[in-house]
């Protein structure tokens, strides 16, 4: 395993992380391993990204046979209907 020595923490960074581990019942150091192992974890859901077709945000645009099924359906974007429809 890796070891890591962190220097010049503020005095109220390690009071707080004193703190923390007591509430936690864990010492210093497994509660400093265990705020790095969480921060470093990988999301369990990544969140949108823009342009992913899901988010809506800068969503592609919909294949010939898509648009095609739209036509005259009286649908348009905003989720409005067409005039006269």
């Amino acid at each position: 395993m890796a070891a890591l020595d962190i220097r010049d923490l503020e005095d109220d960074a390690m009071e707080r992380l004193r703190g923390r581990a007591g509430r936690n019942g864990r010492s210093v150091e497994s509660e400093a391993r265990a705020i790095l192992t969480d921060a470093v974890r990988e999301p369990a859901v990544s969140p949108p990204r823009i342009g992913d077709r899901s988010s809506g945000l800068g969503a592609q645009p919909l294949s010939r046979d898509e648009a095609l099924a739209l036509r005259g359906s009286g649908w348009e974007p905003g989720g409005g209907r067409a005039a006269g429809s």
